[in-house]
């Protein structure tokens, strides 16, 4: 049999201090009622400001369900010990969204009492990546990203001796997960790794390791392509001179098959076979062998050759595509790189800032780069965006005036990517070569 004395005056009791949960897991928030009774009682859970769109409302001896915030519908429930003054709230599968301070208001015929829980939820974020892009003076920058934490975790550095290293953390949040980034400068070795470790306590901490050096391979690609002889007016110059140009060869389709026809060797028409193709070819001094092994003696490639002809597309849409395709710890790494830098590494930074959804601090660093007019540009096209990367129509892209001034702009937006290892370095000597027409 329930209590149906209603006292006079109660006491509503919850926990001492806050209770912490794993998000997707459940959770009891303790609330009691003292003396018990449950004629006449009404509990109101909510949180705080919303008491009309209650958690869980109890009233007439029964859960009414039609009154409470939809978020919470099917995922809430009293523990059935009310008859003891037991009146806690069960809730299932919580998100991060529940985080927060929930109110337990007990109210009888004269009499009201309430008292307070505070929730945190926890959750575990991503294994930290590292990666690494050349510091200058013969160091390298070392980058550590981790995503997907609730509350805000920690992040270490140690050498493969254990000896920890100090360093700053950046740390965002959206839609309260929580995403931390951290950088330094440090020596090059291929032998001492270096770790990342992130974890809001040793239990859940995860970690990654990295030999902090660059390849060999990697250093070769950086090198500038007129030290490499594949600078693209060095590689068209090269290509005329040795009489391979595409067009100037005849070696497209159309003029392979004119070579062919002014010697008498037109394919089925004629019903001359493959055979004596191959042979019209080689007597013309035009077979594709010859071409490739040509373009291959001038350190070049058909396909860096073809879209040179092609116009290679070194341009400010392609700039932005190549900073926001770029997996997402990349460009967040470079807007943490701090201490002295041009204004062209600042305008990448600037556009990597958008790239990762931070336009307040994106436009800041626009605005200050005013002497830049992309610079200017840009800053007009993340306001008409409303600070949304998806609203910006990158394809309609325009280089501003004046023009001449633009180019050497992009140019050295170009010559910051290949630096960071984000594009070809045939991009940037394109822009170069255009800017200095």
């Amino acid at each position: 049999m329930f209590p149906s004395v209603v006292p006079d005056t109660f006491t509503v009791s919850g926990p001492d201090g806050p209770l912490s949960v794993w998000m997707g897991s459940s959770v009891f928030l303790p609330c009691s009622v003292s003396p018990a009774f449950t004629d006449s009682l009404e509990l109101h859970w909510h949180r705080p400001e919303k008491f009309k769109t209650p958690v869980l409302l109890y009233e007439k001896q029964q859960i009414q369900e039609q009154s409470t915030d939809p978020q919470y519908r099917g995922r809430v429930s009293l523990t059935g010990e009310l008859e003891k003054g037991n009146v806690s709230l069960k809730l299932e599968n919580v998100t991060l969204a529940d985080s927060g301070e929930y109110i337990c208001f007990v109210a009888g015929k004269k009499w009201y009492e309430q008292a307070s829980v505070h929730l945190n939820v926890k959750a575990t974020g991503t294994h930290p990546v590292l990666s690494v892009a050349d510091g200058g003076s013969g160091q390298l920058n070392v980058s550590c990203v981790s995503d997907g934490w609730s509350p805000k975790p920690t992040l270490t550095w140690r050498q493969q001796g254990g000896t920890e290293i100090s360093q700053s953390l950046d740390t965002t949040v959206d839609d309260g997960v929580v995403r931390v980034t951290s950088w330094l400068l440090h020596t090059p070795s291929k032998s001492e790794w270096l770790s990342c470790s992130v974890g809001l306590s040793e239990a859940e901490r995860k970690e990654s390791r990295i030999l902090p050096y660059i390849s060999d391979i990697d250093t070769a690609n950086e090198v500038g392509s007129q030290e490499n002889g594949a600078g693209l007016q060095a590689s068209r110059t090269g290509l005329q001179a040795n009489g391979v140009g595409l067009q100037e060869n005849g070696a497209g389709l159309k003029d392979i098959r004119t070579a062919l026809q002014a010697n008498g060797v037109v394919p089925q028409e004629n019903g001359v076979g493959p055979q004596a193709n191959m042979t019209a070819l080689q007597e013309n001094g035009v077979s594709l062998q010859a071409n490739r092994t040509d373009l291959q003696a001038n350190g070049v490639g058909l396909h860096s050759n073809e879209s040179d002809l092609q116009e290679i597309r070194a341009d400010l849409q392609e700039a932005f595509q190549i900073i926001c395709c770029t997996p997402k710890e990349r460009p967040l790494s470079n807007t943490l790189k701090m201490g002295a830098s041009d204004d062209a590494e600042q305008l990448v930074r600037a556009m990597a800032l958008v790239a990762i959804s931070r336009p307040a601090e994106a436009l800041r660093q626009l605005q200050e780069l005013r002497d830049y007019c992309i610079a200017t540009y840009l800053a007009g096209q993340v306001t008409g965006s409303q600070g949304r990367v998806e609203n910006l129509r990158v394809e309609t892209f325009q280089l501003p005036e004046p023009r001449s001034t633009a180019l050497r702009d992009l140019a050295r937006i170009f010559r910051v990517l290949v630096q960071e290892r984000l594009c070809d370095a045939s991009l940037r000597d394109q822009a170069y070569r255009v800017a200095l027409l």
